[in-house]
């Protein structure tokens, strides 16, 4: 099928933009990679799907610093933060963490719900972010 898609047609590599026109083979002969003719969305529609997985990674990235912070404060010998003020941290990069793995391995059922439950699982995704950061916060 590649065959006769290229047939007669200015095609270009798609790894570096040499024309495909009669190609005879799945290779392109200017720098050989493999090439293959596929059939992909022309409007994925991810925002909210993004906006899910960016919830979590707000939530990581800030959970991540405060570890970080502690790690390095400790080391230089500086003041000591004490267990249940860091215990949030590390469960919630444990939770967080589970949930954006989740996210990312359901990427395609996701994306078959309706609008109404993508916008509820942003709102849940980023509700977790706040909670979490609300509760290191109310625990300092």
């Amino acid at each position: 099928m590649l065959e006769r898609f290229v047939a007669g047609r200015d095609v270009r590599c798609p790894g570096c933009g040499y024309s495909l026109r009669d190609l005879k083979a799945d290779r392109c002969p200017e720098c050989g990679d493999r090439i293959e003719l596929r059939v992909n969305l022309s409007d994925p529609r991810l925002g909210l799907f993004i906006a899910c997985v960016i919830g979590p990674a707000v939530g990581l990235g800030f959970h991540a610093t405060i570890i970080l912070w502690y790690g390095v404060v400790h080391l230089f010998g500086g003041y000591h933060l004490g267990l249940r003020v860091l215990s949030v941290p590390i469960v919630s990069t444990f939770v967080l963490a589970a949930g954006m793995g989740y996210l990312l391995k359901h990427r395609n059922p996701f994306r078959r719900l309706g609008w109404p439950a993508k916008l509820a699982w942003a709102v849940f995704s980023w509700s977790c972010t706040a909670v979490s950061a609300t509760l290191f916060f109310l625990l300092t």
